[in-house]
């Protein structure tokens, strides 16, 4: 088609588009695009567009490289802080390596010849110190040994021709405080063997004997490589293995030729031998040396404590027991495994008992069995679960437990125990004295008196802070006043019990100025303990003095809020005064914490009745009736009941 035969628009928008445009005002090509589309060339494929989304693609490429450049930047950055982190660590374990490197032994060709080269027996050497280790029952984590031939798998770290493996190595020999352990075995003239051990740059030492007898030669070996090496885990060693004296000897040398790191943990060794032969004022002084080295050693405030409680200082007793249990929440690291897994659970419920938690104590303990072997404690949990018991008013549950076991004399039982434990588990006693039976409680403490003649400086100590406090208290409640203060007269002033005793002497003896006196120096000696605060709102009571007694149990709640005593003798208080309604409260308190206490079920039958609540007093009644009660109690009980 001609352009003189096109429509007229056509032909105006042709010449239009012909006609020339306005000169650029600029040499760049992406600014004159970008004039074109201000002046209307706004077509979806004209040159400016084209070359406007060409230059949008380029920059978004450029944009994408830069911020891959920034990642791998940041990539390599992270990757260099890992490295110096890594090696970081590496060092840091390096310098702080203080494992024992047993080295493959020198053996004679024929030894070789029969399987028992260098690494096999210095493997034998290794098994029996593990075995020795195993056998010591310590508390403290050991150290452990390793080989100094296993061919680890060996990752090369590039470019060096190194591989990790050998850069740990040198670290550790450079930087750590390894021990290296090495030996040989060789035949002397007359046949025999010598087998000498090394540790360190030290002098060797050799034990000689038949080749038929090598297993001894080994094992004197390894008893001379552990006393080196690990000198406080040998000196437990020695003593489960009935040689205390050269336990202690151990123990005091360490103390004086020890590494820094090493004496507190001796002086707690130290102490805790001291108190197994009876010195518990020794163990108590060693204890402290040990704290004052390190004040959070937990087995130098469990050694401590032993002796504190032994000689009946229950205020720092207790003291150091709630540190102790607040530590071991904290750090149990320096703990071995046995003793991680069953230290918890036994101190967490001696803290309950301490206080009165009698209940709080046996539910901590459920499921002892299952836990490991450590330091006998297995042969204590049936002992001390009758003993908890009995002092919670279930004499009758008590007795069953002690009647299943093979010997049921289990506070005669206690005296051995005393000085690892440091205190009487008496389930008999409180047996007795729960149904009012002095005679028997008299006659149970007079067998533990005479048990305590045979077990040396420790059954003294148990005689004169324990059991005679107990025999005196008992012959009081029977009448025999003059006999009980002859027997609490020579007994130790810095004793709680016996303290505590001499004011209930003077209680039932209706001494009050005496028993004021008494009970003041108790709560004075031990403030922080409800024991001696409660027996005094007791006398306090007797004598018709409510308001001091109430204030005197309000003060043992506030520190023993688990044991039930406290709550049942303030009700008796309140119910004296008529105030049956707080009386009844403090009792259903009482009944949370000593369910099957029958005379607590009793005063609050009798609470309930005082306010007309006929039916469930007689469901008290009902319940105390199948309880352990007293003969006057009993008697008590019949006339309320219907």
């Amino acid at each position: 088609m001609s352009d003189t035969t096109m429509p007229a628009p056509v032909r105006a928008r042709r010449r239009k588009e012909a006609a020339p445009g306005p000169a650029p005002t600029t040499p760049d090509p992406i600014e004159i695009a970008m004039e074109a589309l201000a002046e209307g060339d706004a077509g979806l494929d004209t040159p400016a567009r084209r070359l406007l989304l060409q230059q949008e693609r380029l920059i978004g490429w450029q944009i994408a490289g830069e911020r891959a450049g920034f990642a791998l930047k940041v990539l390599t950055g992270l990757a260099g802080v890992t490295v110096a982190a890594a090696l970081g660590a590496m060092v840091w374990s390096a310098a702080h390596d203080e494992s024992r490197v047993v080295e493959a032994f020198r053996t004679p060709p024929d030894f070789a010849a029969r399987g028992l080269d260098g690494p096999v027996l210095a493997t034998r050497v290794m098994d029996r110190i593990a075995a020795m280790d195993a056998q010591s029952q310590s508390a403290r984590a050991s150290g452990g040994y390793e080989d100094g031939w296993t061919q680890d798998l060996k990752v090369e770290i590039a470019q060096t021709g190194v591989s990790i493996e050998d850069l740990q190595r040198f670290l550790r020999a450079w930087l750590g405080r390894q021990t290296r352990i090495s030996g040989e075995a060789v035949r002397a003239p007359d046949g025999k063997v010598a087998l000498t051990v090394r540790v360190g740059g030290k002098a060797g030492e050799t034990v000689t004997g038949p080749e038929a007898e090598l297993d001894r030669l080994i094992t004197e070996a390894a008893e001379r490589v552990y006393a080196e090496t690990q000198p406080y885990q040998y000196s437990k060693y020695l003593e489960y293995h009935g040689d205390r004296a050269k336990s202690l000897e151990v123990a005091r040398k360490l103390v004086v030729e020890g590494a820094a790191g090493e004496k507190p943990w001796a002086w707690a060794q130290v102490s805790n031998l001291l108190s197994l032969d009876g010195d518990f004022e020794g163990g108590r002084e060693a204890g402290r040396r040990a704290l004052a080295l390190e004040p959070g050693l937990l087995l130098g405030m469990i050694n401590t404590g032993t002796a504190e409680a032994a000689l009946g200082h229950d205020e720092a007793n207790l003291n150091l027991t709630a540190t102790l249990t607040q530590g071991l929440k904290r750090d149990l690291r320096t703990l071995s495994p046995n003793a991680r897994a069953v230290l918890p659970v036994t101190l967490i419920a001696y803290q309950q008992y301490l206080i009165g938690d009698y209940a709080g104590a046996l539910a901590t303990l459920e499921g002892a069995e299952t836990l490991p072997a450590f330091q006998g404690a297995a042969d204590s949990w049936t002992p001390t679960r009758a003993d908890l018991l009995a002092r919670n008013h279930d004499a009758s549950a008590s007795r069953a437990i002690r009647l299943a076991a093979a010997d049921p004399e289990f506070d005669v039982a206690s005296v051995a125990g005393f000085s690892v434990g440091g205190g009487d588990y008496v389930p008999q006693w409180f047996e007795a004295a729960e149904v009012g039976d002095w005679a028997g409680a008299a006659a149970v403490a007079e067998r533990v008196v005479a048990a305590t003649a045979k077990t040396g400086r420790a059954g003294e100590v148990m005689r004169l802070r324990f059991s005679i406090p107990r025999l005196a208290e008992a012959r009081a409640h029977a009448g025999d006043i003059a006999g009980a203060r002859a027997l609490i007269a020579p007994t130790p002033l810095d004793c709680v019990m016996c303290v505590r005793t001499r004011g209930k002497i003077a209680a039932l003896a209706d001494d009050a100025g005496h028993a004021d006196r008494w009970f003041a120096e108790a709560v004075r000696l031990a403030p922080s303990p409800p024991y001696a605060w409660a027996e005094w709102g007791q006398a306090r009571l007797a004598r018709g003095d409510l308001d001091g007694a109430i204030e005197r149990f309000k003060t043992a709640q506030r520190l023993g809020p688990g044991w039930a005593d406290p709550y049942k003798f303030e009700g008796d208080a309140r119910a004296r005064r008529g105030e049956h309604g707080a009386a009844i409260r403090l009792y259903r308190k009482a009944a949370e914490r000593a369910p099957h206490w029958g005379a607590l079920h009793l005063a609050l039958g009798s609470a309930l009745h005082a306010q007309g609540r006929e039916r469930e007093a007689q469901a008290a009644f009902a319940a105390a009736a199948g309880m352990d009660l007293s003969p006057g109690d009993r008697a008590a009980l019949a006339k309320l009941r219907r």
